[in-house]
C-alpha cells in the first residue's frame, strides 16, 4: 500500500503507526486503477452508510454506493447543482430513491440515531449556521451579532427565531442572545 496521493504520506505515517489499515495489498502495492474498487468495497462493508457528494456519470463513488447497496447499507446523496460536471452519478442517485444528506442530522436519521445535544449543537443547519457561529456563551447584542456574522438585521433575527425554537440559542435580558449551554 502506497499514499495515494502522495501528499497523504504523513497523515499515511500517522495511521500506520496509530492507527488501523485495512486492505486486500501487500504492503508497497502501487495504486492502480483496477485496485480501487477493490478497496471501495472493503470500504462499503464497513461503513454503516455511504454519503456521496459528489459523483459524474462514472466514478468511484457510485461504485462505492452500488457495492454498498448489494451490502444492504445505506447510501445518502448531497443533492448538486444540475450543470456541475459532478452532478450526473449523484443526481441520479436522489432520482432512484437515495435520500438526500442536507447536514449531519439526515445521516443520523438514516441510521436511526437521536442526537444528543452536543451533536445537535455541533452544525445547526443552513444560513442559521452562519449566526450561530457568532454567539457564544456571553449575551451579544442583535447589532454585534449581525455585524459579526455579516448579515442583514431582518435575516437575523428571523435565524435567531430558529435557532431559538431548535434549542442552539438563547434570548437572554435586553434583548441579547447567547448559545444555548
Amino acid at each position: 500500500m502506497c499514499p495515494t496521493p502522495p501528499s497523504h504520506a504523513r497523515l499515511f505515517g500517522r495511521i500506520t503507526g496509530e492507527g488501523l489499515l485495512v486492505s486486500e495489498f501487500v504492503p508497497g502495492t502501487r495504486p492502480l486503477a483496477y485496485h480501487f474498487p477493490r478497496r471501495n468495497r472493503i470500504m462499503a462493508a464497513l461503513a454503516q452508510a455511504v454519503v456521496v457528494v459528489e459523483a459524474a456519470a462514472r466514478s468511484g463513488a457510485l461504485i462505492t454506493a452500488r457495492l454498498a447497496l448489494e451490502l444492504g447499507r445505506d447510501v445518502l446523496a448531497v443533492p448538486v447543482p444540475v450543470d456541475a460536471e459532478t452532478s450526473a452519478g449523484t443526481n441520479a442517485l436522489l432520482r432512484d430513491g437515495a435520500p438526500p444528506a442536507l447536514g449531519a442530522e439526515d445521516v443520523l436519521r438514516v441510521l436511526r440515531i437521536e442526537p444528543g445535544p452536543a451533536a445537535r449543537l455541533a452544525h445547526p443547519g443552513g444560513e442559521h449556521g452562519a449566526l450561530w457561529r457568532v454567539l457564544s456563551d456571553a449575551p451579544r447584542s442583535v447589532d454585534e451579532l449581525t455585524g459579526r456574522a455579516g448579515m442583514p438585521v431582518a435575516r437575523a433575527l428571523a435565524s435567531l427565531s430558529h435557532l431559538e425554537i431548535d434549542g442552539f440559542a438563547v434570548q437572554c435580558s435586553g434583548g441579547r442572545f447567547a448559545c444555548r449551554s
